[in-house]
């Protein structure tokens, strides 16, 4: 196992994110997908403060992030939904290695 001493550029709630948005065979997450994750982890996050966590994560280059339409019945809305880049998969990475070494 490698083994890293250096801490890593994101925080324990940025990871859950960035690692859920990573998973196998999914290439893209929706927002409702990951504030249920964050409820399901009894992360109490409000729409604002979540969405902000998320500019976050946009702004430094880790996800992109894009408005798809969704009908449910007969209401048409817009989700936002999302996936990583590079440097996103590289930061996951770099902070699961960290997390498995210490």
């Amino acid at each position: 196992m490698e083994k890293t001493t250096t801490l890593p550029k994101l925080t324990h709630l940025q990871y859950l994110v960035l690692g859920h948005i990573n998973r196998p065979g999914l290439p893209e997450t929706s927002g409702k997908s990951l504030r249920q994750l964050l409820n399901d982890c009894g992360i109490g996050k409000t729409i604002p403060a979540f969405y902000q966590l998320m500019a976050r994560l946009e702004e430094s280059g880790y996800v992109v992030g894009e408005y798809h339409k969704v009908q449910s019945g007969n209401q048409v809305y817009r989700e936002r939904h999302y996936w990583l880049t590079d440097q996103g998969v590289r930061e996951a990475e770099n902070s699961r290695i960290f997390y498995n070494s210490t």
